[in-house]
């Protein structure tokens, strides 16, 4: 592949740095692969809503069965400790969280006081 400078600093490409670590394919191939893979960091929210109930089946959208998502709550936008607590204290009630095609369900050691928007990141 004929490289023109431009003014820029040139260098390998990442399908020629590839290869160079043993990547087999072709550069088609290496791309196609590049473009399918998966926003890991994507964030998604989900809101649990504060019921009687202690299990929880939440669609979430390009979640599968094998992943394992980290699960975290925000704070900061709360204006007192109390409220920030508070928040921290219901998301501390969520035991498990497992992952089906679509779906986390979520068991809770007992229910919520008050609804908490639970951010999903990751795979």
């Amino acid at each position: 592949m004929a490289k023109i400078d431009l003014g820029r600093i040139v260098g390998k490409s990442a399908y020629e740095a590839a290869v160079e670590g043993g990547y087999q394919g072709t550069e088609e191939d290496f791309n196609r692969i590049l473009t399918t893979i998966p926003d890991i960091n994507k964030v998604r929210e989900v809101t649990l809503t504060n019921t009687s109930e202690t299990i929880f089946n939440v669609n979430v959208s390009g979640i599968t069965q094998n992943d394992s998502p980290e699960l975290y709550v925000k704070t900061i936008h709360l204006p007192s400790i109390e409220e920030k607590q508070a928040v921290q204290a219901e998301f501390a009630k969520i035991v498990e969280a497992t992952t089906q095609e679509g779906h986390i369900n979520f068991l809770l050691k007992k229910p919520l006081s008050q609804s908490i928007v639970v951010y999903i990141k990751g795979k």
